[in-house]
């Protein structure tokens, strides 16, 4: 299965995103302007947490989304994962650069909801009492969801299945692999490092009328002790609209 690829700054960028989108559910950005840095050491910061005693002081509590998930406590992921809401007590000294990640993703999230507002037919548009750009405007549903990765075996979801919300973005490691649920089975791929990869979610497959439909898929390959200090962890941002949508 090849997964599309789109160059963020090219002039047909918006028609070619909703197109791939529409198609496979999931296309891959080239060209973007993330920071790699930003996201390196946001990846180192967060791969220091999860070795650290102090993640127990974050655990997920009650019916709040936000905290540390000890591995085996999250329905969906084997391993270790957080979840990072900028209202949330999160742990001192990774605010900053976290929170920078997150307004970047998210102003990113608004770009590409907005790329789709311009493609979609009118019958989709008849669907909806807005914008889908403004959905996730200062969504307090919205989160970095931080995966720990594992250099003793595969990545995997217990669950494999769609992401909830609108739309997923990661920045592609250079060891990152993934695999995606179509009619036919299971097709694994790689995405260019440093490229974008975005995927549809439910609500945006619900909203659109199945036009832009939600993919089951997981993060498969094993990171070995040589690369774990490249990619300690994975940081897909969610872009959610506010609980009333």
């Amino acid at each position: 299965m090849d997964i599309q690829t789109v160059t963020y700054n090219h002039t047909a960028a918006p028609e070619r995103f909703a197109d791939a989108l529409a198609s496979q559910g999931v296309v891959c950005l080239v060209d973007h302007p993330t920071d790699p840095q930003l996201v390196i050491k946001a990846h180192k910061m967060w791969g220091d947490f999860f070795v650290s005693e102090d993640k127990a002081k974050y655990a997920q509590e009650g019916s709040t989304p936000s905290g540390y998930f000890a591995a085996g406590l999250h329905d969906t992921y084997e391993g270790e994962c957080y979840h990072y809401f900028p209202w949330a007590p999160n742990p001192q000294g990774m605010n900053q650069v976290t929170h920078k990640l997150f307004d970047h993703m998210d102003h990113l999230s608004h770009t590409f909801l907005g790329w789709l507002d311009a493609e979609m037919p009118n019958r989709v548009k008849a669907r909806l009492e807005g914008s889908l750009r403004q959905l996730p405007m200062k969504s307090p549903c919205s989160h970095l969801r931080v995966i720990s990765c594992n250099k003793d075996k595969p990545l995997s979801f217990s669950n494999p299945k769609a992401d909830p919300g609108l739309l997923t973005l990661l920045f592609v490691g250079p060891h990152t692999h993934f695999k995606v649920w179509d009619e036919n089975g299971w097709h694994e791929f790689t995405c260019e490092a440093g490229s974008l990869l975005v995927s549809g979610g439910e609500v945006l497959d619900h909203l659109s009328d199945g036009l832009y439909g939600a993919r089951s898929h997981a993060y498969c390959g094993i990171i070995d002790a040589k690369h774990l200090s490249q990619a300690p962890c994975l940081l897909p941002f969610l872009a959610k609209p506010h609980e009333k949508v």
